[in-house]
């Protein structure tokens, strides 16, 4: 379940209902704030959407930058569910 605080543009409510579509043929429901990320898949754009700490992102495939900062995020997020955070 999302939740819509404001007017999204034509592309970010697509973005809004490929995301539901991916979690409902999962069967999950809409991350916490709590998990830090959840990878969806592509959207029509070429962009990945990705849920950051329950808010939905699109990453551009040619944005190298990113993909190597959501793998340090992957890195981070398997650190802390293994208790070893803070260490």
């Amino acid at each position: 379940m999302s939740v819509k605080t404001h007017k999204l543009n034509p592309i970010e409510d697509e973005r809004q209902r490929c995301a539901e579509r991916y979690l409902k043929r999962r069967n999950e429901r809409w991350p916490s704030e709590k998990q830090l990320s959840v990878r969806l898949g592509n959207d029509a754009y070429n962009c990945e959407l990705i849920i950051i700490c329950g808010k939905l992102n699109h990453i551009p495939n040619n944005d190298w930058y990113m993909q190597l900062a959501l793998e340090e995020l992957d890195r981070i997020a398997c650190y802390q569910s293994e208790g070893r955070h803070g260490q």
